[in-house]
């Protein structure tokens, strides 16, 4: 059996007519294995579904799905375009094979379509054509046709032959790959025709004590046969809504693991790093408060003088020198005040002549003057007290000798 071409019309998120060539290039005659690649979204599974709803009709969507739920999901797989006022009226697949029976090869053409109608019971209307050669078939009548196909290419065995990431996923589970493989195998040595038998035999048998059976009996037997197929048809729609999130799901995390990366890429590292940078910078500034607190309490004493020690020694001369300063005007006005003394002394002398205290009064007055005018005085910058001039001397000699030693 060789795959030609598979032709999609808007099926799933085909939009419009689009053809797919799957026969092997000249040169890779000899690989017939056909791989199909492309980004999450790109249509890799619907184009698996199309496959097999071409093949398989109502069991592509469940072995036990009813014919109403049947309908639901071809509905569902008509391509829904982004505009909503418009509405596409079906879908189209058609699927060209060559197959060979008895040294014969011949060409087969499926195709299965459906179209939307107004009944709510039977939402689609579908059609099933096989043309052999070009021509309808005719050797097997049209109700046999799906029968026909399977037989060709039994449901059983496609699943070893048709099968995306996710299916190779579950045959390689231990749990799931021996169920997978005896289905597989079943179908093709032809054992599954057993448990189709089995199941025909049932149903057979159910109709026998139906009919013959009295009017009520006939009654709970068709409500009971009616309840169990609502049941069986909730069953397919809960299974197709799995897997139908299942693929989501995976798309899904596969988006988010290329998001993960691009924010990675974009320094999305420091982002999720955020609440543990924001507990490193509060212990640091919490480290900072002590630190500065430490740092004010020994601002406070002698510290400031041992980091300048030029300016410690500048200043505590200039501080020397207002002190002498201070000490040259106090002597200043000492002087003064003796000479006005002499003067006065002088004045009330009555054993000396007024010319001669006169004389005299002044000339020590002068002297007096001119002693106290040989003083300089320098700048005065910090004008401190004598108490205060202590207390700094003290400091700078602590911060010159202690302090630096210690350095």
């Amino acid at each position: 059996m060789k795959f030609r071409s598979l032709e999609i019309e808007n099926f799933g998120l085909f939009s419009g007519k689009h053809t797919l060539d799957l026969l092997p290039s000249a040169e890779n005659q000899s690989k017939p294995i056909i791989l199909i690649g492309g980004k999450n979204g790109a249509g890799k599974t619907t184009f698996l579904e199309a496959l097999r709803t071409c093949l398989y009709g109502r069991q592509a969507f469940g072995q036990r799905i009813g014919t109403k739920r049947y309908l639901e999901c071809l509905a569902d797989k008509i391509h829904r375009p982004k505009d909503d006022n418009h509405t596409v009226p079906g879908a189209r697949l058609t699927l060209i094979f060559e197959y060979a029976i008895e040294g014969v090869t011949r060409e087969y053409e499926v195709t299965r379509s459906w179209r939307r109608t107004k009944n709510a019971q039977s939402p689609v209307q579908e059609q099933l054509h096989i043309l052999v050669d070009g021509d309808p078939l005719t050797e097997i009548a049209e109700a046999y046709w799906g029968d026909f196909i399977e037989e060709l290419v039994p449901f059983g065995v496609s699943e070893l032959f048709f099968f995306d990431g996710e299916k190779i996923k579950s045959m390689a589970d231990n749990q799931t790959a021996n169920e997978s493989l005896a289905t597989a195998m079943k179908s093709m040595l032809g054992l599954d025709l057993v448990d189709r038998l089995q199941a025909d035999l049932s149903l057979y048998r159910t109709r026998q004590i139906k009919e013959g059976s009295s009017k009520d009996r006939q009654k709970l037997i068709t409500s009971a046969q009616s309840g169990l197929e609502a049941i069986d048809e909730k069953i397919q729609t809960q299974l197709l809504a799995i897997s139908e999130t299942e693929a989501r799901l995976d798309t899904a995390k596969a988006k988010l693991k290329l998001a993960e990366a691009d924010l990675r890429a974009q320094g999305g590292q420091l982002a999720e790093s955020r609440s543990t940078n924001a507990a490193k910078k509060t212990a640091l500034l919490e480290r900072h408060e002590i630190l500065a607190a430490e740092a004010r309490r020994l601002m406070e004493g002698i510290l400031p003088f041992a980091f300048c020690p030029r300016i410690t020694s500048t200043m505590f001369s200039q501080v020397q020198s207002e002190g002498n300063d201070r000490r040259i005007r106090a002597l200043k006005k000492e002087l003064n005040a003796l000479g006005d003394y002499l003067c006065k002394g002088l004045a009330a002398d009555s054993t000396v002549s007024s010319d001669v205290r006169l004389a005299v009064a002044m000339k020590a007055k002068k002297m007096v003057t001119a002693y106290a005018n040989d003083k300089k005085e320098g700048n005065t910058i910090h004008d401190i007290s004598e108490s205060a001039t202590q207390r700094y001397r003290t400091w700078t000699t602590t911060a010159q000798t202690t302090i630096a030693d210690r350095a």
